[in-house]
C-alpha cells in the first residue's frame, strides 16, 4: 500500500472524518485507485493534508452536496458504481440536469490541481440511478 493510501486508511480508521464515515472497503478502493493523484513527497508532503469525499444519494434525480474544504489544492472523484452523476457549484442544476453543470461518465474520474480554494465550496451532485456513491479524496 503507497503512503498515500496507508494516510487514508488511517484517516477512516480514526474517525476523523467530516464528510461521514466511510467503510474500509471504500477506504481499500481509494487505495487501489490508479485514478487517484500521486502523492506528494519529500517537503511536500508535510503542506498536504488528505481527507476522503464520500457522499450517499440513495434517490435518483436527487440534490445532494458536499464541501471541497478551504485550503483545498487538488481533489479526485469517480463514482463507486458504473454509473453516471452530474455536479455543479451552483444549486438547483442536477436533479432537474438544468445546466450548467458537468456529466461525470461511468467508469471515469474527475481531477483538479493547482488550486488553493479560499473558502468552502460546495459541491452539488445528482444521478439518474438510485443507490449510488460517490468517492474521492482531496488535499489540503
Amino acid at each position: 500500500m503507497t503512503n498515500l493510501a496507508e494516510e487514508a486508511l488511517s484517516i477512516v480508521r480514526s474517525g476523523l472524518l467530516r464528510t461521514g464515515s466511510v467503510p474500509e472497503s471504500i477506504a481499500d478502493t481509494l487505495a487501489h485507485s490508479t485514478s487517484a493523484p500521486e502523492a506528494p513527497t519529500g517537503e511536500q508532503r508535510s503542506s498536504y493534508s488528505p481527507y476522503i469525499i464520500h457522499l450517499s444519494m440513495p434517490s435518483a434525480d436527487t440534490e445532494y452536496e458536499f464541501i471541497l474544504q478551504r485550503g483545498t489544492k487538488k481533489f479526485t472523484l469517480h463514482m463507486a458504481t458504473a454509473v453516471a452523476c452530474r455536479f455543479s457549484f451552483i444549486m438547483d442544476r442536477v436533479a432537474g440536469s438544468h445546466p450548467p453543470y458537468f456529466t461525470l461518465k461511468s467508469n471515469t474520474s474527475y481531477f483538479e490541481d493547482n488550486l488553493n480554494l479560499q473558502e468552502d465550496i460546495f459541491v452539488y451532485v445528482a444521478s439518474s440511478s438510485a443507490s449510488v456513491v460517490l468517492q474521492g479524496i482531496a488535499w489540503r
